[in-house]
């Protein structure tokens, strides 16, 4: 499974400025031949979690439900102990390879193409 990375916490951009890098980084990933992203988007420095970070869920659930993106996890979900990260490491078993798959990161999410 080919993985492309994009982080969007470089230069403490607006949720705004995240969202449309990402929704930039889903058409190209699919032009290289990638069947997945990952976001790095940090957790925020405030303690309760950063705002791009707390927008992701939604903008993501968009994305899925306007057909724009076949499926996606949160950092915190995407884990071998929670849906969706269950799921999508039975269906696509390179996932279970990547460090973040054991620890939950609420700094990244994966969206699959």
């Amino acid at each position: 499974m080919k993985m492309d990375i994009i982080n969007v916490e470089t230069g403490s951009p607006t949720v705004e400025q995240a969202k449309n890098k990402i929704a930039g980084a889903v058409p190209a990933a699919r032009r290289r031949g990638s069947s997945c992203i990952k976001v790095i988007h940090g957790y925020g420095s405030s303690g309760a979690g950063g705002a791009i970070r707390q927008a992701m869920p939604a903008f993501l659930a968009a994305y899925k439900s306007r057909g724009l993106i076949r499926d996606y996890a949160v950092g915190s979900d995407f884990s071998a102990f929670r849906d969706p990260g269950i799921r999508l490491g039975k269906i696509y078993p390179d996932l279970k390879k990547d460090p973040d798959f054991r620890s939950g990161n609420d700094g990244i999410s994966i969206i699959i193409l």
